[in-house]
């Protein structure tokens, strides 16, 4: 660091550093945090109910791949799979009970451990960490819209629909970092 402070150099080392540390944990736990399964079934959760379709998009996956995550869901009793009454071709995934169970379950372990995590700061520096998530949040959302705006006259409104779903899937990843600041203000 320099007489200054930190510099963007550092909070690039310091964001690897968490990275990295993150992906060390989830690998030690066995928490299924970065599984596309577990992905599918917490995007499945939060909506209710969604279409193989929907599922793609927002987890950025192509068809087979999420038909082949859906056939795996299934068959281990995780996700129910039911057919659209009105189009036969439209599939709808709703989470089964044990899969309710498991994305409960795994919450519920989730949140005890950033509660343990959150007793280790004291009260000045919760509101250092809640100042800098919500301001990264923020930062973050506008870096988004303006790529958006970008996108949208580059290609004109005749491809807006398009480019809204791609960004889409971005916004779920910015929300999921929404809710991980709620749990850290708790």
């Amino acid at each position: 660091m320099n007489a200054e402070g930190i510099t963007y150099l550092d909070a690039i080392d310091k964001l690897e550093e968490l990275r990295l540390i993150m992906k060390r944990v989830h690998k030690k736990s066995d928490v299924p945090y970065r599984k596309a399964g577990f992905q599918a079934m917490m995007l499945i959760s939060e909506k209710n109910k969604v279409t193989m379709q929907e599922l793609g998009e927002e987890l950025c996956v192509t068809k087979p791949r999420v038909t082949a995550l859906v056939t795996e869901l299934v068959n281990n009793d995780f996700i129910k799979q039911t057919v659209d009454k009105k189009d036969k071709r439209k599939k709808f995934l709703t989470l089964a009970p044990k899969g309710v169970e498991y994305v409960e379950k795994h919450h519920r372990n989730y949140e005890e451990w950033i509660k343990k995590l959150w007793s280790k700061f004291d009260n000045k520096e919760k509101e250092a960490f809640n100042i800098t998530l919500t301001k990264m949040s923020q930062v973050l959302k506008e870096e988004v819209e303006e790529i958006q705006d970008e996108i949208i006259s580059f290609l004109g409104t005749s491809e807006e629909e398009t480019v809204k779903k791609v960004l889409k899937s971005m916004r779920y990843y910015r929300d999921s970092w929404k809710k991980t600041l709620a749990e850290f203000q708790k």
